[in-house]
């Protein structure tokens, strides 16, 4: 029996002082996707609208299948690193500290900003100044509208310029079902949690059938974990039961898998490699044309039977993540990024890369104004026509350009202000 002083314990203390002292090594995969799922919702709102001139846009239609996963990914991520050992306690305190707090910010900064992100449809009915847009704030009226968008649960109550904060309250929802899906964890209680998956999943395939071809009676809809939730869970049981399927060198986390065995010697490394990645693209594909299809005969017969075409130009019941196609896309999304294989990426570009997933949040944050701003501005209409943003292949040239073009300027903001940030901390 080792005594409690003997040198090996000793060391064995140290060299576990030093392993939690070193950072956690990320997750390429993971951070590629949170990175494409983020460039995803911009470009879901700098899109061309869906219908123009009562015709429906190809190009469009295409842009809406590649955006459908975004926002079920981002759940399905929050789900990966969950383990037997995740505390809800703790999940609300990071959700409070890393979510909340800076939605909060920007909501105080929106006070103080709307009337100048407004432009000319301001109540002062003319461009005005950050300056006198701040002198024009109210504030006691708009706490007024934060403490209802939160009893209600809804962001729209907050204004036009902080509708995207919905995600907040998404996020929150998963919150609230962490002790439920950790017990889940805890009690070996994967069945389970894949059983709640399916249903769910099978429910809304069942709707998404419903919509195109419609049944004279309401089809009844079970009650299961809130949809959040069950994109946790979903992304929980993928990440777990997708790395030991990847061959060796080729692990979702980035280290070496070796639990497949002789398995593994049978074919080259190159073959699964490519068969994996493959396989999950060609499923993703697949899901995108029946997406297409989808939307695409759902516009069709609402034209056709006389609906406002006004009321489809942005909206896709298809290319929500509340569909099962929705929910499927982003499974086979998910699956397709974390199975790529990203150990050649080293270096600076890893770091870049790194560093780019990093901001994604703040990203998500401050490109809503910036978007709203460069509409008021009449700056994306003319980068619709300069670009040719009315046929197929201009809109998805404009569209992937023009969110590039936001999520870069968005990132060079969340740099500026996070060395704001730190300059009186340096300074002392």
């Amino acid at each position: 029996m080792m005594k409690r002083g003997s040198p090996k314990t000793h060391s064995n203390q140290v060299k576990k002082m030093k392993d939690e002292g070193k950072p956690k090594q990320k997750n390429l995969n993971v951070e590629l996707l949170r990175l494409l799922s983020c460039f995803l919702v911009i470009m879901a709102h700098v899109k061309p609208f869906y219908i123009m001139n009562g015709e429906i846009m190809d190009g469009a239609l295409l842009i809406g299948c590649l955006i459908t996963p975004a926002v079920g990914c981002f759940f399905m991520i929050s789900g990966f690193f969950l383990s037997e050992k995740t505390s809800s306690k703790k999940a609300l305190t990071n959700f409070m500290k890393r979510v909340a707090w800076p939605a909060f910010l920007l909501f105080l900064a929106n006070i103080f900003l709307k009337e100048w992100l407004a432009g000319p449809a301001s109540r002062a009915g003319r461009e005005v100044t950050i300056v006198e847009s701040a002198l024009m704030a109210q504030p006691l009226e708009d706490l007024k509208q934060l403490l209802f968008g939160i009893i209600a649960f809804d962001a729209g109550i907050f204004g036009h310029y902080l509708e995207h904060l919905w995600y907040v309250f998404s996020h929150l929802v998963i919150i609230i079902w962490m002790p439920v899906i950790t017990a889940l964890i805890r009690g070996k209680g994967e069945r389970a949690m894949l059983l709640l998956c399916v249903i769910y999943l099978w429910v809304l395939l069942i709707i998404d059938l419903n919509n195109l071809f419609p049944t004279p009676f309401r089809l009844y809809q079970p009650q299961t974990a809130a949809l959040q939730a069950t994109y946790c869970m979903a992304g929980y049981l993928l990440y777990k039961y997708l790395k030991p399927f990847l061959p060796a060198g080729f692990a979702a986390d980035g280290h070496e898998n070796k639990a497949i065995g002789t398995v593994q010697n049978k074919y080259p490394e190159w073959i699964k490699k490519t068969t994996i990645c493959i396989g999950f693209f060609i499923l993703f594909f697949v899901i995108i044309t029946i997406l297409f299809l989808s939307q695409r005969e759902l516009f069709s017969r609402m034209l056709a039977a006389g609906a406002d075409p006004e009321s489809m130009m942005r909206d896709g019941y298809f290319f929500s993540w509340l569909s099962g196609l929705g929910f499927l896309s982003a499974l086979a999304l998910s699956s397709f990024i974390l199975s790529l294989p990203l150990g050649w990426i080293r270096g600076r570009f890893r770091n870049a890369l790194l560093w780019l997933s990093g901001t994604t949040y703040p990203v998500f944050l401050l490109h809503y104004f910036l978007v709203q701003k460069l509409r008021v501005l009449n700056i994306e209409a003319r980068a619709q026509l300069r670009l040719h943003a009315y046929t197929a292949p201009g809109a998805i040239i404009y569209t992937v350009l023009y969110a590039s073009a936001v999520f870069l300027a968005s990132a060079f903001l969340t740099a500026v202000i996070r060395f704001v940030s730190k300059l009186p901390k340096s300074l002392h």
